[in-house]
């Protein structure tokens, strides 16, 4: 087996968490029935296809650059997505039947503070800023790296905006999140 060939069954290993996710996402949004309400986005489509395009541009980028894999950076690389996918799995597992790919506004909806929310009010989505910039590096392939960064970088900025306008509409959520960063955790000074 190439490293090529390597390289697209990990791909093919993330899609098939991803479609796994959607699937969990698609029981807990009809589990919620009538508590909520499913928020319109602009933006929603966009971050389908970019979530897609990850499946196109990577093969394509791979088969026609032809990088080498290898070296400090592939080892890099995989460490930091192997951390991002376990860091995916304590999101997911923490929220539980809370967790959607859609913004739902609802007063019963609970308020996460558990887990990763302990320290940053979306880490789900700084995990996936990680593993799109991580997962095409693991071969080299910055081009798809870059793109795919700048793309989720456009799409998260106009979605974060209007989740958290909701959110701040919350006054559990105000106490609990709003001092917290919004993808990092601080490594210095007041703790959450």
């Amino acid at each position: 087996m190439t490293s090529s060939n390597l390289y697209l069954a990990f791909i093919g290993f993330i899609a098939l968490l991803r479609l796994g996710e959607l699937f969990l996402a698609q029981r807990n949004l009809k589990n919620v029935g009538t508590q909520a309400e499913v928020v319109a986005e602009p933006r929603f489509s966009l971050m389908v296809l970019m979530h897609s395009l990850m499946y196109v541009v990577i093969p394509l980028e791979l088969f026609w650059r032809r990088p080498t894999l290898g070296g400090a950076l592939t080892w890099i690389a995989l460490v930091i997505v192997i951390l991002a996918l376990i860091a995916r799995y304590w999101t997911l597992r923490t929220m539980g039947t809370a967790w959607h790919v859609r913004i739902l506004k609802g007063p019963q909806l609970p308020v996460i503070t558990d887990g990763p929310f302990r320290y940053v009010r979306h880490p789900n989505y700084a995990i996936v800023m990680v593993e799109l910039l991580f997962i095409p590096l693991i071969h080299h392939l910055y081009l798809s790296a870059i793109g795919l960064t700048v793309m989720n970088a456009w799409v998260l900025n106009g979605r974060i905006r209007q989740e958290e306008e909701w959110l701040s509409q919350r006054p559990d959520w105000v106490r609990e999140m709003q001092s917290k960063p919004r993808f990092f955790p601080r490594l210095f000074g007041r703790e959450p």
